[in-house]
């Protein structure tokens, strides 16, 4: 990722992740839209967010975005929630980033890179699952889904999550024919942990870029 966008999340509090982005995307757009599974989630943040009239609140199924309309987001974001997911969870979201995302928007999309550990007879996997990853996601298999969706994955990271083994990836998806359809570029970066760390001892802080 770009060095802007590897520090502000690197730089994120990790007891609270999700929270802490949204602390700073909020202020960074006009309007927002806040999707969770779980109504008690939502209410949350309702209360947190009393005083900031420009984000609306959604409960979905846990696959789709109900409420925003077609073709009307420039960011789609998911930090730190769905690394947990399946891949009928994730195709799902990527038809509906498809929808949605404005000709030139993007999406950031952290999720699980577990399924490139499995063991080549296809009988587990050759890592411990520790952190409860979704087991059939890779990033190979997201960039697939998406160019099946009419999208361009031009960008992942893969990054370690508290252990050695890159077991997430931090996906950039865009539509086809925008100006950042380009090939994949994937980077692997083992010390994305020792970033965060030192980052955080540090206070670094830096708005979203």
């Amino acid at each position: 990722m770009g060095t802007s966008l590897r520090r502000y999340f690197s730089g994120l509090d990790h007891s609270r992740q999700g929270l802490t982005a949204l602390f700073r995307l909020k202020d960074e757009c006009r309007s927002m839209t806040l999707v969770d599974l779980t109504e008690r989630c939502i209410d949350a943040c309702r209360q947190r967010f009393v005083g900031d009239r420009h984000i609306s609140y959604s409960v979905n199924d846990g696959k789709s975005l109900p409420t925003v309309a077609d073709s009307s987001a420039d960011l789609v974001f998911s930090f730190d929630s769905l690394v947990h997911v399946e891949i009928d969870v994730m195709s799902g979201y990527i038809e509906e980033i498809a929808r949605v995302l404005r000709p030139e928007g993007v999406a950031f999309i952290h999720h699980s890179n577990m399924a490139a550990f499995k063991r080549p007879d296809g009988e587990g996997f050759r890592i411990e699952n520790k952190h409860w990853r979704g087991r059939s996601v890779s990033a190979d298999i997201i960039a697939a889904f998406c160019a099946a969706s009419g999208l361009c994955c031009y960008r992942q990271e893969l990054v370690n999550w508290g252990c050695p083994d890159l077991i997430d990836s931090f996906s950039y998806i865009a539509r086809r024919g925008s100006s950042r359809d380009r090939r994949r570029e994937v980077i692997e970066n083992p010390r994305f942990m020792q970033e965060r760390i030192r980052l955080s001892k540090e206070g670094w802080k830096a708005p979203f870029a």
